[in-house]
């Protein structure tokens, strides 16, 4: 029989009143009940009503301001998605750590009277006031959460992924304090509803071993105790030898920083990189452990690396064009990107510092005046290194969503890789965690507009084809689309339109970028490379009546 334990005492625990009055508020017990927020005047919920709703939920939870510092929750989150084994190590990780967040599961208590579940799911609070005890505490709390989850009934799959992914949490933190036989009693418990999972299998088979006194694998040894943290941590390498973080480190800085002199290997290298990448990358993500697994020097070298091992860790396959601007081809040889390409693939991204600081801005006075999580249009995205980093990470401080609107053709018509620009902004979003809050939508900017709701939206960046009467459309197509208060704003205007020949601009009007006369503030008269069809376009809806962001291209208009 599997233990019984309670949370934080040894009586049950009633909920707290809030959650009581959210699941009468829903008329249902909900699969999924997370409250945000430590008092009562920054409180919020967000629930998962069936496993049907998991796709939304996963959204919803994943564009919570610090959610990717959590454990506890994240690794729900990553259940519901199919990802077990990351799902475990996050709850395993739980049950022995501090962590960057305060949360923590409660097990509904059928002494509350007042409200009658349908089932009895636990229910999470994330950003709380307290949370059990590291250790016997939290681990009596994943108990506890298997226990009502194995207890209940319905959304089967989901829950089943649920209680797969807690069992393997349990195996490690029960086996890692050689508590072999309760281990086992967790992991078989969830057998004997699921008796389909490998993962299960493999635990049931190294904790028995374990439990005997005989030895295990390397490879199996992962389901009965921590194999990834610790004073000297094991990095197990392919082959079979013991390696340190210097060396992973030391390995991709070959790739990184002496590409030439090492391209040559890189296919047959790229599975020991990919390796090497995810072991490095957990470091990356919790900062605590920098100082139990690196040195300074070392440490100091992997922050320079970030971006090179969360893409090898993430999408190994897109480092040759991220980083070096040569694509790999099936011969283990490499071919120049096109220059164009290579400009919008690059890692360091597209748009100089003044336009970033400028997008940036904007951004932050969105956020600074919506209470609401915000709902923003991005008008050509292409490989997504351009404005949508900056827009990205205040999109999803406010919880809010991306829309990302773009053909991703070629910028070069009868170039083979037609698909680039999609498969690069794919790659991107991937390498960068960004799923839960960008939606890519691949269509023409005016066709996509009949998708949202006149008044809908907080914002929309216009920045794509940069000819006359595109940008016009995209400026008339969207203008409807904003609430009151709302900003559109875009790129590539050099100064307010009043400061060039106009007659000018119309005679390069069907160019897609050109030279043109224009005034400075001073009053001294240059000639400058401008996109006129942008220009034109402002003028004619705005006039002068645009902010423009000194230094930059950065155009806006608050309505």
């Amino acid at each position: 029989m599997l233990h019984k334990f309670t949370m934080e005492t040894n009586s049950p625990r009633k909920l707290e009143r809030d959650f009581i009055d959210e699941i009468k508020r829903l008329e249902l017990h909900p699969f999924i009940l997370v409250r945000l927020g430590p008092t009562p005047a920054s409180r919020r919920f967000i629930h998962c009503r069936t496993q049907n709703e998991a796709p939304d939920f996963v959204r919803a939870i994943g564009s919570v301001p610090r959610f990717a510092k959590s454990l506890l929750v994240r690794g729900i989150e990553r259940a519901l998605r199919q990802e077990i084994l990351e799902a475990a190590d996050l709850l395993y990780r739980w049950t022995g750590s501090e962590g960057l967040i305060t949360e923590t599961v409660h097990i509904f208590d059928p002494g509350n009277k007042n409200i009658i579940p349908i089932y009895n799911y636990p229910v999470f609070a994330f950003d709380c006031t307290s949370a059990p005890d590291i250790g016997n505490s939290r681990i009596h709390a994943l108990l506890n959460m298997l226990e009502a989850y194995a207890s209940t009934q319905g959304n089967n799959a989901q829950r089943y992924s649920l209680m797969e992914a807690t069992a393997l949490a349990l195996a490690r933190a029960l086996g890692a304090e050689g508590k072999y036989k309760d281990a086992l009693s967790a992991v078989e418990k969830v057998l004997k509803i699921e008796p389909d999972s490998h993962y299960l299998w493999a635990a049931k088979q190294t904790l028995f071993r374990k439990s005997e006194g005989k030895s295990v694998s390397p490879q199996m040894q992962r389901f009965a105790a921590d194999d990834s943290v610790g004073p000297q941590p094991a990095w197990p390498w392919p082959g079979g030898a013991q390696l340190s973080p210097a060396a992973d480190i030391e390995l991709i800085e070959r790739f990184s920083q002496h590409w030439k002199a090492n391209a040559n290997s890189y296919q047959q290298t790229l599975v020991d990189l990919r390796n090497a990448a995810r072991r490095l990358l957990p470091i990356l993500l919790r900062p605590k452990l920098n100082s139990v697994m690196l040195t300074l020097t070392e440490n100091d070298r992997l922050r320079a690396l970030e971006k090179e091992v969360v893409c090898l860790a993430r999408q190994p396959l897109f480092f040759p064009e991220m980083f070096h601007g040569v694509t790999l081809l099936s011969d283990g040889s490499f071919r120049e990107l096109d220059s164009e390409l290579k400009k919008h693939l690059y890692a360091s991204g597209l748009l100089g510092t003044e336009d970033r600081a400028a997008i940036r801005q904007v951004y932050e006075r969105l956020l600074g005046s919506s209470p609401s999580p915000l709902r923003v249009v991005e008008i050509g995205s292409a490989a997504g290194r351009g404005s949508t980093p900056v827009a990205v990470e205040l999109v999803k401080l406010s919880g809010g969503i991306l829309y990302c609107v773009d053909t991703w053709e070629s910028p070069h018509s009868g170039d083979p890789s037609t698909d680039s620009f999609y498969y690069a902004f794919l790659s991107n979003i991937q390498i960068f965690d960004l799923e839960h809050t960008i939606v890519p939508i691949r269509s023409s900017s005016v066709e996509a507009a009949a998708l949202f709701d006149d008044g809908s939206l907080d914002a929309v960046f216009v920045d794509g084809n940069h000819l006359y009467q595109y940008v016009l459309a995209d400026i008339d197509t969207y203008l409807p689309k904003i609430k009151k208060g709302g900003i559109m704003f875009g790129h590539d205007l050099y100064d307010v339109p009043s400061r060039f020949d106009r007659s000018e601009l119309l005679s390069i009007a069907e160019l897609n970028n050109g030279p043109a006369k224009h005034t400075n503030s001073k009053g001294d008269v240059e000639r400058v490379d401008v996109h006129p069809g942008v220009i034109l376009a402002v003028q004619d809806r705005f006039g002068d009546g645009v902010e423009h962001f000194s230094g930059s291209s950065v155009w806006a208009k608050q309505l």
